[in-house]
């Protein structure tokens, strides 16, 4: 398909000639009235943060020659990337220009997930499992602090320049706010004074220690997405109710300084999962969700008051909890004590089990293959998914219980759904109607897997046309393809970065310590009157 044809609603059909995701690319457009707004917050920005910017006429002519530059024929060049894939460039432009703009990139994208609604599922092997069965509105945070991505350290407040308001705001939020946070004991013990003692906290803070193998100063300093997937198993929320972001992989390695797990460059996955983990640090420190496409869900069936596919208990304050059903659980552990031995079964004979199985249980597409998993333990009565706390002095018919009730806790098979619902796509549309200043430039809904989501419209618009493999894994070719001509990191290796030792990335890193160190001591009157420290012969 050439890149100046028509994008026709009926080239994004699901396949097999079934309706299309859009009923028509129209319904997707930005329109007018809510352009010129984002246009607006764009130029506020940049005034705030000292840039000129052209009006009137002159402003309304650069717009025009960069829009029509931005979607002439043909695969970009590196230097044309660098210079046109500006992110208040590409929030200007209509849905359908952006998916008419990809297919002069490469067809890989990368993914960011955000929670929103119950967390109802994790990778149980991994850390990243906090907020389960609670309430997050990742999206709705989002929307409403300026449409960005942000770092684990500037959610806390340190933004791209360390100031000493940022430290302050920072220490405020991992370690003073905290109730329980005091000086430590050791500054009692002899030989060891305020000095040590704040070194200690300093070097305790998320962004000089934790359990990841990266450098923790670079990690909590980048934003975190997926190459070539949508990790919403480990990192998502609501199974079958996924919200998540999708950038062209051109438009990052273009703009960003990136690092991270990159070993197959931009044109894999690597691993997958939680390997698949690429750090990007743009320009500003943030990464503007309207320089993408924000995926929402279009047919599931959620609550009309929150979103969310369960039933909640909303208390006078506001907060919401999901609401259980016991017999949902009954009903699950009742088959799992009935099933069949599947290892009687040939492949195709448990495959269609299976099927038939979660299908009658209503367990959603996302959570079939760990609940696949669950199922083939059980009737292997297989319990290595117990610790051996869990295990300790039960007979067999008590483990295999406590196994049922430990899959009905993790996957979370309990909780009731919403009463009286609407479909996902309906209750964000009467959210933006409420909220226009809140809607993403470019919303696609969607149904199904959500990486298969993206798959499926990079084919339908021609994006993509096909697969091979090659060292790194897999590989779509497309029209813009440049991968012989510029390599696996499509041109930008320029924009690698270590995340140890890159100058680039450990900018602030020194001037933050020293300010935590001030603060810190200022906070507990650790200063002498002399400015100093216990143990430091430098004042500030």
């Amino acid at each position: 398909m050439n890149s100046s044809e028509k994008i026709s609603s009926h080239e994004v059909a699901e396949e097999g000639n079934q309706p299309s995701e859009w009923d028509s690319l129209k319904d997707l457009e930005f329109d007018a009235g809510r352009a010129e707004a984002a246009r607006e917050e764009s130029r506020k920005a940049a005034v705030a943060g000292g840039e000129e910017i052209p009006q009137g006429p002159e402003a309304e002519d650069i717009a025009l020659d960069l829009r029509s530059e931005i979607l002439e024929e043909g695969p970009m060049t590196p230097e044309e990337k660098e210079r046109l894939l500006d992110f208040d460039a590409l929030a200007e432009l209509s849905t359908e220009e952006y998916l008419q703009l990809w297919r002069r990139l490469n067809p890989y994208y990368v993914s960011h997930v955000t929670r929103q609604g119950i967390r109802d599922h994790a990778d149980m092997r991994s850390s990243h499992n906090a907020g389960m069965g609670s309430m997050i509105s990742g999206l709705k945070d989002i929307l409403g602090d300026g449409k960005v991505l942000k770092s684990s350290a500037a959610i806390h407040g340190l933004d791209q320049e360390v100031t000493e308001k940022g430290v302050r705001d920072y220490l405020e939020a991992v370690c003073f706010g905290d109730s329980d946070f005091v000086v430590p004991e050791s500054r009692a013990v002899e030989g060891y004074g305020d000095a040590k003692t704040i070194t200690g906290i300093i070097n305790s803070l998320p962004v000089n220690d934790g359990i990841a193998a990266a450098d923790h100063w670079g990690d909590r300093r980048a934003i975190h997405v997926a190459k070539n997937e949508v990790a919403e198993g480990n990192y998502g929320g609501e199974r079958g109710n996924e919200v998540f972001f999708v950038f062209p992989s051109d438009v990052i390695v273009s703009q960003t300084l990136y690092g991270g797990h990159t070993g197959g460059g931009f044109i894999s996955k690597d691993n997958g999962g939680q390997w698949n983990d690429v750090f990007i640090w743009p320009k500003n420190g943030d990464l503007p969700i309207d320089a993408g496409i924000t995926f929402l869900p279009k047919s599931t069936k959620v609550a009309p008051e929150t979103g969310s596919k369960y039933e909640l208990a909303i208390d006078e304050d506001g907060n919401m909890a999901p609401q259980r059903d016991p017999a949902i659980a009954d009903k699950f552990i009742e088959f799992a004590k009935n099933m069949p031995n599947l290892d009687d079964m040939d492949w195709e004979e448990k495959r269609q089990f299976l099927k038939e199985s979660l299908d009658n249980l209503g367990v959603p597409e996302g959570a079939r293959f760990s609940m696949e998993s669950c199922l083939e333990a059980i009737s292997n009565r297989s319990f290595a998914g117990l610790y051996p706390e869990e295990r300790e002095g039960k007979t067999a018919e008590e483990l295999l219980e406590t196994l049922m009730q430990k899959v009905v806790s993790e996957e979370n098979l309990d909780l009731k759904l919403a009463e009286n619902p609407i479909t996902a796509e309906e209750y964000w549309e009467n959210y933006f109607r409420d909220h226009p200043d809140e809607r993403p430039a470019h919303v696609i809904y969607y149904d199904g897997a959500p990486t298969k989501a993206v798959e499926r419209i990079l084919g339908q618009i021609g994006v993509s046309e096909g697969e091979n493999y090659t060292d790194y894994g897999k590989v779509v070719s497309g029209p813009g393809e440049t991968v012989e001509r510029d390599g696996k990191y499509l041109g930008f290796d320029k924009h690698y970065a270590d995340d140890r030792d890159d100058p680039r990335v450990q900018e602030g890193h020194e001037r933050f310590n020293q300010l935590a160190r001030k603060v810190i001591a200022e906070r507990f009157g650790l200063i002498d009157k002399h400015g100093r420290i216990d143990g430091v012969d430098e004042g500030w």
